[in-house]
């Protein structure tokens, strides 16, 4: 199966700091029991939905509250408090960085798989129907989706098709545009989806359509032409399409949304290793890139 992704602007943040009580800026003969003092929210209109907090020590109490100037700013460049302790939590607050900034993203890519569910779950539809389509990232800024293409019964549709289908409908753009790739991996039991309640319920098949084919499941081909060894799956493919002709010189700013055989959507970012590499178990990833394609940590 030859084979897409987003990110918008600049994450808004915004810092809360409690007033630190006056038994940690008065020195004391007993130290005080760490506190919560701080944390980051993400906004979504003004208001800003909850957040980890880490307990601080006295020390770093007064680094970053107390006696500071009401424009002090902790934040380093990557948008984070380098006096965060709890490196777990500091992993979690990257991880709502990332999701405030692809949440365009993935709203459009949501919205292309309901449109896909819609059409696999038609009554007559064929059996192993492929459907896909682009998330684009347009002139102007705005992002969006083209409608979704339509490829053949034997569960391939062809990339350079659904980009034709995507000028046709957005005029000039090309591989530069292109911020997700959304692909039906469909059920191997005919049309509609799977109805399981967790991955362990899948066949061998269908839990193997939940994430993007690659070499490591696939195996490299020999080119016909020029017999020299590929790997033609959905991972290589899509970035051997997404860097053709020059336009574009990385794909980690692109993400590969898989709507499995199961209906649901799932997000895998070129800037991590592929989905079935060594490392962390591949179900543990199935899971993540769930709740990644529905913008949660």
């Amino acid at each position: 199966m030859d084979f897409l992704f987003i990110d918008t602007g600049p994450s808004e943040i915004i810092r809360h700091l409690t007033t630190p009580p006056a038994a940690i800026v008065q020195p004391l003969e007993v130290a005080p029991p760490p506190v919560r003092l701080a944390c980051y929210a993400y906004v979504e209109g003004s208001t800003p939905t909850s957040c980890p907090q880490t307990p601080r020590s006295p020390t770093g109490v007064t680094e970053t509250g107390a006696g500071q100037s009401p424009d002090f700013n902790p934040l380093n460049e990557e948008g984070m408090d380098d006096t965060i302790f709890d490196e777990e939590t500091e992993e979690e607050l990257l991880c709502y960085v990332e999701q405030d900034e692809e949440r365009e993203m993935d709203d459009a890519a949501q919205r292309a798989a309901e449109e896909i569910r819609d059409i696999n779950n038609s009554v007559d539809n064929p059996n192993n129907l492929e459907l896909g389509t682009f998330v684009l990232r347009l002139e102007d800024g705005s992002i969006v989706f083209a409608s979704p293409t339509f490829g053949g019964s034997t569960g391939t549709v062809r990339l350079d098709q659904m980009l034709r289908d995507a000028q046709n409908e957005f005029g000039d753009i090309n591989q530069s545009n292109i911020v997700g790739i959304v692909h039906l991996h469909p059920s191997d039991t005919g049309p509609g989806f799977v109805n399981v309640d967790n991955l362990n319920q899948l066949s061998a098949l269908n839990f193997g359509s939940t994430f993007p084919s690659s070499r490591h499941t696939g195996g490299l081909r020999t080119h016909p032409i020029t017999g020299e060894p590929y790997d033609p799956w959905d991972w290589a493919a899509g970035e051997r399409f997404l860097t053709s002709g020059g336009l574009r010189t990385s794909v980690d700013d692109v993400s590969h949304y898989i709507l499995g055989p199961d209906g649901v959507l799932r997000e895998y970012s070129y800037s991590d290793p592929n989905p079935d590499a060594p490392g962390q178990s591949l179900q543990d990833r199935i899971i993540e890139a769930e709740k990644d394609a529905g913008n949660e940590c």
